[in-house]
């Protein structure tokens, strides 16, 4: 009489598990729905550099440039290199930085 109602206590377990699994694991069948599109986050600008352009320029001076700016983009700002600038020991291509002072000599 014993083992017929262990057998049955354990179909029971069984059948708990099996619909707890089942509810679980089970869906509905419904689609997700996406009811907003989340806006993608935006970066604000990055705020101006000032560099302070010396020597042999066309105006020499203090002077606002977009942040990642260059050498090159200083010298422009300027007014460009003079005649008699030595822009040969210039690294034209190097980014500047806030506060930095690019000065270009004259040859001697």
């Amino acid at each position: 009489m014993r083992r017929p109602i262990l057998i049955l206590l354990a179909i029971a377990a069984v059948g708990v598990v099996a619909l707890t699994v089942a509810r679980l694991h089970g869906g509905d069948g419904r689609a997700v729905v996406v009811v907003e599109d989340t806006p993608a986050p935006s970066r604000s600008p990055e705020p101006p550099i000032v560099v302070d352009v010396a020597g042999a320029v066309a105006h020499p001076g203090v002077y606002r440039l977009a942040a990642g700016s260059r050498v090159v983009d200083a010298l422009t700002s300027a007014g460009g290199a003079t005649d008699e600038a030595d822009l040969a020991g210039l690294n034209k291509a190097a980014p500047v930085r806030d506060g930095q002072r690019i000065y270009v000599p004259r040859p001697g």
